[in-house]
């Protein structure tokens, strides 16, 4: 349903009621931002006016609206994206995104926000999750959880545990091995979906590690038959230089979101470790089909502590936004980054490894001699 904002010229500036008119007609984002509105129609229009406005709206139940609180810090004040305090931060009158106090940081302000009625033109039928290469994804079950409560329907989740992997993330042999596990057991269940109501492509949401098996999944002859929905990519250890353009235009996939942070470390050394990996958790994709949406503050696994995954998947939120809003732009403008990204030499990246390697060993030496030493004076002073 088209809404009509014709009635209000008179009453408000023109100019003001076709920009909102056009970002209702859009629906890029469920989020309408007085001051990104101010800017765009002229500089004689205030904020005050363009709020005047939009209470107006909610007034006439054509917008949602709703009252947030925000962490007064000058961390989070200059954050891109909004990160509205949760009722426990409330409570321990503490923020834990930039971890400081209400009583260092300044108590928080309210922010009135103001929201779109954004249709839908997908639901999420069922979805796939892959972990880290150091952990066995206990953010998982807490997406899981937060997907089932935010459905009216069940949506099942493939939970893929691939266990622990230290050593095996340096060679591609491994590599190629966690893949074929990886496609096979998506096959599988794509496979079984066909005989369920929610068959289709399943959307993807990939951490660390389990990006990269999942970007060599999609280059893999051996499983070049599998489809996918949306993909969302956090603390990504995939090149930059991945080509998900040709993934989109060849329908192996229908969109992807990277959703990169400013603190993310290992990404940004991971190309010295991993082999055929780079920075997107931190720099974001080069290709223009990707949504790239960069959080400064967020370190490697910061998108998926419980609080920020409620966040992102309750209504208008950016996950939310990129799973069931049209394609198109999900996120705002300003939370965008974008990037050139070339690998260091070839040379470099093996040398690298191969003195990460020879450590590893050496210390798995020392480690082994010490034990021994330790054993063997033990064994001295009982007298065995």
């Amino acid at each position: 349903m088209t809404i009509d904002l014709s009635r209000y010229i008179g009453r408000h500036e023109e100019q003001l009621v076709a920009v909102v008119q056009s970002r209702l007609e859009a629906n890029t984002s469920s989020a309408l931002d007085p001051n990104l509105i101010r800017k765009d129609v002229s500089d004689q229009v205030s904020t005050e006016e363009v709020i005047t406005f939009l209470e107006k709206l909610v007034a006439d139940e054509l917008v949602f609206a709703n009252n947030i609180k925000l962490c007064a810090s000058e961390q989070c004040s200059e954050a891109e994206t909004v990160n509205p305090l949760t009722d426990e931060e409330l409570e321990a009158s503490r923020c834990s995104i930039c971890d400081q106090d209400f009583a260092d940081a300044g108590e928080p302000h309210e922010q009135r926000h103001y929201l779109t009625h954004s249709p839908i033109s997908r639901d999420i039928r069922w979805m796939i999750v892959v972990h880290g290469f150091n952990t066995r994804g206990p953010w998982q079950e807490e997406l899981s959880w937060n997907i089932s409560n935010k459905l009216a329907y069940a949506a099942p989740i493939l939970i893929y545990k691939y266990g622990f992997e230290r050593l095996g993330i340096f060679f591609r042999s491994r590599h190629k091995e966690l893949v074929k596990k990886l496609g096979s057991e998506i096959s599988s269940a794509i496979e079984k979906s066909k005989y369920s109501e929610r068959a289709g492509p399943p959307d993807v949401i990939v951490h660390s590690f389990g990006s990269l098996l999942f970007s060599k999944l999609l280059l893999s002859d051996d499983f070049s038959d599998l489809k996918f929905g949306r993909v969302i990519c956090v603390g990504s250890v995939i090149s930059p230089q991945f080509d998900w353009k040709k993934q989109i235009d060849e329908k192996r996939v229908e969109a992807v979101l990277c959703h990169s942070g400013g603190k993310d470390v290992p990404v940004r050394i991971a190309q010295f470790a991993i082999p055929d990996s780079g920075p997107a958790g931190y720099l974001g994709f080069n290709s223009p089909s990707v949504e790239n949406v960069h959080n400064k503050l967020f370190s490697h696994s910061s998108a998926l502590e419980p609080k920020n995954i409620r966040a992102q998947l309750e209504n208008g939120g950016l996950w939310d936004r990129f799973l069931t809003a049209p394609v198109g732009k999900f996120g705002d403008e300003d939370e965008v980054k974008k990037t050139e990204w070339r690998p260091v030499w070839k040379i470099v990246r093996g040398l690298s490894r191969i003195l990460i390697l020879a450590f590893l060993a050496g210390s798995l030496v020392l480690v082994w001699a010490v034990s021994s030493s330790l054993f063997m004076c033990l064994k001295s002073s009982l007298g065995v």
